[in-house]
């Protein structure tokens, strides 16, 4: 792991020892971004995310810092997706221990981002920040 961020252009993803797979040239230059912590994106959850989690999760999450941290890492990504128009290519990578990526398009006449799962979250507001992009977001049935 020491050696990827001395390494030139990431130029495959690799699942297993034996099954890798080619990315993109746009992807390899979001990769480089992430991989040098030169920008981040930030969903911040709308209120009424937060209460689709329900009293029981919301107590569990906020039990100890190590579980606050876990549930932050997944909102906290390592690349920039702050324009629709160059970020459809984009890919940002979670700080979050399983590294979710997360991806921006246009569906219908709105901006949303999408995770690994295919959820995708309706953008509300955005807000760039020194480093990166703070998108508010509530997720899409």
């Amino acid at each position: 792991m020491d050696d990827l961020f001395t390494a030139g252009d990431i130029e495959r993803v690799c699942l297993t020892k034996d099954i890798c797979v080619p990315i993109t040239a746009s992807v390899q230059k979001s990769l480089k971004q992430a991989t040098r912590f030169k920008e981040f994106t930030i969903m911040a959850p709308t209120n009424d995310m937060f209460k689709e989690l329900g009293t029981d999760n919301m107590v569990a999450i906020m039990q100890n810092s190590k579980s606050i941290k876990a549930f932050l890492q997944n909102y906290v990504f390592l690349g920039a997706l702050g324009n629709v128009e160059t970020s459809n290519t984009d890919a940002a990578i979670s700080v979050a221990p399983k590294h979710n990526m997360l991806s921006m398009k246009m569906v219908k006449d709105m901006v949303v981002l999408i995770d690994v799962n295919d959820q995708e979250y309706k953008i509300i507001s955005s807000f760039p920040v020194t480093e990166g992009t703070l998108h508010i977001v509530e997720k899409r049935p």
